[in-house]
């Protein structure tokens, strides 16, 4: 996770926000699945841009997923 972690958190401070799904889908695809620092990475770069609707989307998916918010 920690390729992918620096991956997005790279994509994040270019404001490269089209590609996220992207890598998290990949990730998805190698059997990786997010983690603590990839989902406060994500938390982080989507407050900092005012991206509330990806916020959202986000804290669902971790609820769903059983983690912690």
């Amino acid at each position: 996770a920690h390729y992918f972690n620096a991956i997005i958190n790279a994509a994040l401070l270019k404001n490269n926000f089209d590609i996220i799904d992207s890598i998290l889908a990949d990730m998805n695809n190698f059997g990786i699945q997010p983690n603590v620092v990839t989902y406060n990475t994500l938390l982080t770069g989507y407050s900092r841009n005012k991206k509330l609707d990806k916020l959202l989307e986000l804290v669902k998916q971790m609820r769903k997923n059983g983690k912690e918010i």
